[in-house]
């Protein structure tokens, strides 16, 4: 079940992986889902109906597929306590609560892909990027009466690239504490807007898929 493009992982049955596997059992996803149950209850919901998963190893990483009716869902391994990479780090940027969750069951999640890229593509569009490519972007939240930008560049911690090029990420308010709620990032203008609470965002996003 290869995307026409794409490098086939080597995908095995679960039952048949490894030791050193995160997964052996339906049972560990499941496991690995339940503290989001309350907050995306209709997608882990859709995800717990899944009966069909393969594993796969690569680049040193473990991988987990969804084998839905309709499309498939690929995550990377867990990552309770993740690592953030030197540039999130210097910029004094966190992981708030729900995507620390999300990264506890998945470091990086999202829809088999559909485009050329280092596999899996969903690394890519609309998925939740694996840790390690964390973006720290300058945004702005409105403009100042003269229209000069009020600046900063450390306000996006991006987890999510859209397709023309936007990303998602929580935005830091220029000296002031990050917004609760995820903002959509504009690549031409470094504007940012709100588009609601992080896993509703996400999981919109990967239910329409299914649908």
């Amino acid at each position: 079940m290869t995307t026409t493009g794409e490098k086939d992982l080597g995908w095995m049955e679960l039952a048949a992986a490894p030791a050193d596997c995160p997964w052996h059992t339906p049972d560990d996803i499941v496991a690995h889902w339940a503290g989001l149950e309350p907050k995306a209850k209709t997608f882990v919901k859709a995800l717990r109906a899944c009966t069909q998963h393969d594993v796969a190893r690569t680049g040193g990483r473990w991988y987990l597929r969804y084998r839905l009716p309709k499309v498939s869902f690929v995550g990377g391994p867990p990552a309770a306590s993740p690592a953030l990479p030197k540039h999130v780090v210097d910029a004094g940027r966190t992981l708030p609560a729900d995507l620390l969750a999300l990264y506890s069951v998945h470091d990086g999640f999202g829809l088999e892909g559909s485009s050329v890229a280092v596999p899996p593509s969903w690394e890519v569009v609309d998925g939740l990027q694996p840790v390690a490519k964390l973006e720290v972007l300058s945004a702005v939240c409105g403009r100042s009466p003269e229209g000069v930008p009020d600046e900063d560049p450390t306000s996006l911690l991006a987890f999510a690239v859209e397709g023309a090029g936007e990303r998602i990420g929580i935005y830091k308010q220029y000296a002031g504490n990050p917004y609760k709620d995820a903002c959509r990032w504009d690549h031409e203008t470094h504007e940012v807007a709100k588009v609601g609470p992080v896993l509703t965002v996400l999981t919109r996003k990967w239910l329409a898929r299914l649908r």
